[in-house]
Protein backbone atom coordinates (compact mmCIF):
# COMPACT_ATOMS: atom_id res chain seq x y z
CA UNK A 1 0.00 0.00 0.00
CA UNK A 2 1.58 3.53 -1.18
CA UNK A 3 2.20 6.00 1.94
CA UNK A 4 0.77 9.42 1.41
CA UNK A 5 2.75 12.45 2.19
CA UNK A 6 3.87 16.03 1.42
CA UNK A 7 6.96 15.99 3.30
CA UNK A 8 10.37 17.17 1.06
CA UNK A 9 13.39 15.02 2.62
CA UNK A 10 16.58 16.56 1.77
CA UNK A 11 19.70 14.43 2.50
CA UNK A 12 23.49 16.11 2.65
CA UNK A 13 26.10 12.80 1.91
CA UNK A 14 23.45 10.98 0.09
CA UNK A 15 26.00 8.71 -0.70
CA UNK A 16 26.90 8.00 2.30
CA UNK A 17 26.05 4.74 4.32
CA UNK A 18 23.60 6.16 6.24
CA UNK A 19 22.80 8.98 3.59
CA UNK A 20 21.98 6.32 0.82
CA UNK A 21 20.15 4.22 3.52
CA UNK A 22 17.52 7.15 4.40
CA UNK A 23 17.17 8.25 0.37
CA UNK A 24 16.59 4.60 -0.36
CA UNK A 25 13.94 4.39 2.25
CA UNK A 26 12.54 7.75 1.93
CA UNK A 27 11.88 7.45 -2.06
CA UNK A 28 10.55 4.27 -1.18
CA UNK A 29 7.67 5.94 0.75
CA UNK A 30 6.81 8.17 -1.77
CA UNK A 31 8.15 11.03 0.03
CA UNK A 32 9.93 13.78 -2.39
CA UNK A 33 13.44 13.48 -1.76
CA UNK A 34 16.71 15.52 -2.95
CA UNK A 35 19.86 13.74 -2.13
CA UNK A 36 22.78 16.55 -2.16
CA UNK A 37 26.02 14.60 -3.16
CA UNK A 38 29.37 15.45 -4.47
CA UNK A 39 29.15 13.30 -7.27
CA UNK A 40 25.95 11.42 -8.72
CA UNK A 41 25.85 7.99 -7.87
CA UNK A 42 26.12 5.25 -11.03
CA UNK A 43 23.17 3.52 -9.73
CA UNK A 44 20.66 6.57 -8.94
CA UNK A 45 17.90 5.81 -7.33
CA UNK A 46 14.88 6.48 -9.30
CA UNK A 47 12.62 9.57 -8.65
CA UNK A 48 15.28 10.94 -6.29
CA UNK A 49 16.55 14.55 -7.50
CA UNK A 50 20.46 14.50 -7.41
CA UNK A 51 21.90 17.74 -6.33
CA UNK A 52 25.57 18.74 -6.37
CA UNK A 53 26.92 19.86 -2.89
CA UNK A 54 30.14 20.39 -1.41
CA UNK A 55 31.17 21.09 2.20
CA UNK A 56 33.39 23.80 0.97
CA UNK A 57 30.49 25.83 -0.95
CA UNK A 58 28.31 28.54 0.13
CA UNK A 59 26.06 27.86 -2.57
CA UNK A 60 22.68 29.37 -2.26
CA UNK A 61 19.93 26.36 -2.08
CA UNK A 62 16.95 27.29 -3.80
CA UNK A 63 15.23 23.44 -3.40
CA UNK A 64 14.40 24.28 0.11
CA UNK A 65 11.54 25.35 1.28
CA UNK A 66 8.81 25.69 4.32
CA UNK A 67 7.85 21.94 3.42
CA UNK A 68 11.46 20.92 3.49
CA UNK A 69 12.58 18.52 5.77
CA UNK A 70 16.35 18.48 6.10
CA UNK A 71 19.09 15.73 7.51
CA UNK A 72 22.39 17.03 7.72
CA UNK A 73 24.20 13.21 7.17
CA UNK A 74 27.07 14.96 5.47
CA UNK A 75 31.07 14.40 7.40
CA UNK A 76 34.34 14.70 5.92
CA UNK A 77 37.49 12.90 8.10
CA UNK A 78 39.80 15.35 6.44
CA UNK A 79 40.99 17.90 8.77
CA UNK A 80 40.76 21.62 7.60
CA UNK A 81 40.97 25.38 8.56
CA UNK A 82 39.04 26.60 8.54
CA UNK A 83 36.85 23.26 9.69
CA UNK A 84 34.83 22.30 6.67
CA UNK A 85 32.45 20.46 8.85
CA UNK A 86 31.55 23.01 11.19
CA UNK A 87 30.91 25.50 8.02
CA UNK A 88 29.28 23.26 5.76
CA UNK A 89 26.89 22.94 9.20
CA UNK A 90 26.32 26.43 9.49
CA UNK A 91 25.56 27.73 6.09
CA UNK A 92 23.49 25.02 5.47
CA UNK A 93 21.68 26.38 8.83
CA UNK A 94 21.76 29.96 7.60
CA UNK A 95 20.32 28.47 4.02
CA UNK A 96 17.05 26.73 6.11
CA UNK A 97 16.49 29.46 8.04
CA UNK A 98 16.48 31.70 5.68
CA UNK A 99 14.20 29.48 3.65
CA UNK A 100 11.71 28.49 6.79
CA UNK A 101 12.27 24.42 6.31
CA UNK A 102 10.22 22.88 8.34
CA UNK A 103 12.75 20.79 10.10
CA UNK A 104 16.25 20.20 10.87
CA UNK A 105 17.76 17.36 11.79
CA UNK A 106 21.15 16.33 12.42
CA UNK A 107 22.68 12.76 12.83
CA UNK A 108 25.57 13.04 15.31
CA UNK A 109 26.87 10.25 17.33
CA UNK A 110 26.84 8.31 21.03
CA UNK A 111 30.60 9.42 20.84
CA UNK A 112 29.37 13.13 22.13
CA UNK A 113 28.91 11.55 25.62
CA UNK A 114 32.61 9.56 26.07
CA UNK A 115 35.50 11.25 27.18
CA UNK A 116 37.76 10.10 24.58
CA UNK A 117 38.72 13.64 23.22
CA UNK A 118 38.56 12.38 19.72
CA UNK A 119 38.37 14.52 16.65
CA UNK A 120 35.63 13.25 15.79
CA UNK A 121 34.01 13.38 18.88
CA UNK A 122 34.80 16.98 19.37
CA UNK A 123 33.77 17.97 15.61
CA UNK A 124 30.17 16.68 16.50
CA UNK A 125 30.20 18.31 19.70
CA UNK A 126 30.98 21.44 18.42
CA UNK A 127 28.22 21.06 14.83
CA UNK A 128 25.88 20.24 17.57
CA UNK A 129 25.90 23.40 19.16
CA UNK A 130 24.99 25.32 16.43
CA UNK A 131 21.43 23.43 15.73
CA UNK A 132 18.92 24.60 18.24
CA UNK A 133 17.99 22.20 20.66
CA UNK A 134 14.47 23.84 21.29
CA UNK A 135 13.24 23.83 17.62
CA UNK A 136 15.70 21.19 15.79
CA UNK A 137 16.39 17.89 16.26
CA UNK A 138 20.01 16.22 17.17
CA UNK A 139 19.72 12.15 16.87
CA UNK A 140 22.70 10.14 18.41
CA UNK A 141 22.74 6.46 16.63
CA UNK A 142 25.18 4.39 18.47
CA UNK A 143 27.12 2.16 16.35
CA UNK A 144 25.13 1.71 13.43
CA UNK A 145 24.88 -2.11 11.82
CA UNK A 146 24.52 -2.02 7.84
CA UNK A 147 26.13 -1.72 4.39
CA UNK A 148 28.92 0.57 4.51
CA UNK A 149 30.26 2.65 7.06
CA UNK A 150 32.54 1.67 10.26
CA UNK A 151 30.90 -1.69 11.19
CA UNK A 152 31.30 -3.28 6.97
CA UNK A 153 34.69 -1.93 7.33
CA UNK A 154 35.72 -3.91 10.97
CA UNK A 155 34.07 -7.10 9.69
CA UNK A 156 36.17 -6.83 6.68
CA UNK A 157 39.22 -6.51 8.28
CA UNK A 158 38.43 -9.05 11.10
CA UNK A 159 37.51 -11.27 8.05
CA UNK A 160 40.96 -10.78 6.38
CA UNK A 161 42.95 -11.51 9.68
CA UNK A 162 40.69 -14.13 11.56
CA UNK A 163 41.77 -12.04 14.72
CA UNK A 164 40.22 -9.91 17.05
CA UNK A 165 41.99 -7.37 19.02
CA UNK A 166 41.36 -7.12 22.70
CA UNK A 167 42.43 -3.98 24.86
CA UNK A 168 41.84 -4.55 28.78
CA UNK A 169 39.63 -8.07 28.51
CA UNK A 170 37.62 -6.90 25.74
CA UNK A 171 34.65 -5.65 28.32
CA UNK A 172 33.61 -3.05 26.91
CA UNK A 173 30.12 -1.98 26.29
CA UNK A 174 29.15 -2.12 22.82
CA UNK A 175 26.00 -0.57 21.82
CA UNK A 176 24.49 -0.44 18.66
CA UNK A 177 21.22 0.01 16.33
CA UNK A 178 20.41 -1.77 13.17
CA UNK A 179 20.59 0.59 10.04
CA UNK A 180 16.13 -0.28 9.39
CA UNK A 181 15.85 0.59 13.06
CA UNK A 182 18.05 4.00 12.94
CA UNK A 183 15.80 5.11 9.66
CA UNK A 184 12.49 4.10 10.78
CA UNK A 185 12.96 6.22 13.60
CA UNK A 186 14.09 9.18 11.64
CA UNK A 187 10.59 8.89 9.78
CA UNK A 188 8.72 8.65 13.38
CA UNK A 189 10.51 11.71 14.39
CA UNK A 190 9.39 13.68 11.35
CA UNK A 191 6.06 12.29 11.66
CA UNK A 192 6.34 13.77 15.43
CA UNK A 193 7.90 16.48 14.76
CA UNK A 194 9.88 15.37 17.24
CA UNK A 195 12.76 18.26 18.87
CA UNK A 196 15.60 18.40 21.24
CA UNK A 197 18.77 15.93 21.74
CA UNK A 198 17.68 11.65 21.44
CA UNK A 199 19.77 8.61 21.58
CA UNK A 200 19.04 6.10 19.00
CA UNK A 201 20.60 2.68 20.48
CA UNK A 202 19.11 -0.99 21.59
CA UNK A 203 19.04 -0.33 25.25
CA UNK A 204 21.20 -3.28 25.73
CA UNK A 205 24.86 -3.19 24.94
CA UNK A 206 27.06 -6.54 24.67
CA UNK A 207 31.13 -6.37 25.46
CA UNK A 208 33.29 -5.87 22.93
CA UNK A 209 34.62 -9.61 22.82
CA UNK A 210 31.27 -10.91 22.90
CA UNK A 211 29.62 -8.77 20.24
CA UNK A 212 32.15 -9.64 17.74
CA UNK A 213 32.69 -13.20 18.05
CA UNK A 214 28.51 -13.59 18.26
CA UNK A 215 28.51 -11.67 14.95
CA UNK A 216 31.80 -13.79 13.40
CA UNK A 217 29.71 -16.86 14.50
CA UNK A 218 26.38 -16.06 12.73
CA UNK A 219 28.13 -14.65 9.53
CA UNK A 220 29.71 -17.30 9.53
CA UNK A 221 33.55 -17.38 9.92
CA UNK A 222 35.73 -18.16 12.85
CA UNK A 223 37.88 -15.11 14.51
CA UNK A 224 40.14 -15.82 17.42
CA UNK A 225 40.34 -13.22 20.20
CA UNK A 226 43.91 -12.00 21.38
CA UNK A 227 44.68 -9.76 24.52
CA UNK A 228 46.79 -6.93 23.27
CA UNK A 229 49.14 -5.25 25.42
CA UNK A 230 48.06 -1.21 25.14
CA UNK A 231 51.60 0.19 24.06
CA UNK A 232 51.26 -2.58 21.22
CA UNK A 233 47.92 -1.48 19.99
CA UNK A 234 49.18 2.27 20.28
CA UNK A 235 51.82 1.52 18.26
CA UNK A 236 50.33 -0.54 15.43
CA UNK A 237 47.73 2.85 15.47
CA UNK A 238 50.66 4.49 14.50
CA UNK A 239 52.16 2.39 12.00
CA UNK A 240 48.88 1.86 10.72
CA UNK A 241 48.25 5.44 9.67
CA UNK A 242 50.99 5.22 7.08
CA UNK A 243 48.18 3.00 4.84
CA UNK A 244 46.19 4.96 2.38
CA UNK A 245 43.00 3.56 3.76
CA UNK A 246 43.75 2.29 7.63
CA UNK A 247 41.61 0.17 9.11
CA UNK A 248 42.18 1.40 12.61
CA UNK A 249 42.82 5.29 13.43
CA UNK A 250 44.01 6.78 16.75
CA UNK A 251 40.09 8.28 17.28
CA UNK A 252 39.16 4.47 17.03
CA UNK A 253 41.46 4.04 19.44
CA UNK A 254 40.81 6.49 22.12
CA UNK A 255 37.06 6.17 21.07
CA UNK A 256 37.33 2.21 22.26
CA UNK A 257 39.03 2.53 25.70
CA UNK A 258 36.67 5.92 26.35
CA UNK A 259 32.97 4.26 25.24
CA UNK A 260 30.36 5.80 26.98
CA UNK A 261 28.03 4.07 29.56
CA UNK A 262 24.52 5.41 28.37
CA UNK A 263 21.65 5.78 30.96
CA UNK A 264 18.81 4.01 28.14
CA UNK A 265 14.96 4.69 29.26
CA UNK A 266 13.89 1.24 28.66
CA UNK A 267 10.14 1.96 29.00
CA UNK A 268 10.45 3.89 25.10
CA UNK A 269 8.04 2.66 22.74
CA UNK A 270 9.94 2.23 20.41
CA UNK A 271 11.00 -1.51 19.64
CA UNK A 272 14.62 -2.36 18.40
CA UNK A 273 15.48 -5.69 16.28
CA UNK A 274 17.94 -7.94 18.34
CA UNK A 275 21.22 -8.20 17.20
CA UNK A 276 20.38 -12.02 15.38
CA UNK A 277 17.21 -10.47 13.48
CA UNK A 278 19.77 -7.60 12.35
CA UNK A 279 22.49 -9.88 10.97
CA UNK A 280 19.79 -11.58 9.50
CA UNK A 281 18.37 -8.93 7.16
CA UNK A 282 22.49 -8.28 6.73
CA UNK A 283 23.14 -11.44 5.14
CA UNK A 284 20.32 -10.60 2.40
Amino acid sequence: MPYETTKHIVITGANGSIGSALTRYFSQRNYTVTALVRKKPNNPIENVDYQSYELESNAEMPYLTSNSVVIHCAYSKTKTQPDSNILAANHLLNEARKRKVSQCIFLSSISVLSTSASYYSEQKKAIEQLFNAGNDLILRPSLVLGKGGLFEQTLQTLQKSRFLPLINGGNQPIYYVGMHDLVRYVEESITNDLKGIHTITNPTPIDYKNFYTSIAQQLGFKITPIQVPLFLMKTAVFLNSFLPRPFITKDNLKGLLQSPTLEIDKTAAFEYQSLEAILTNFKR
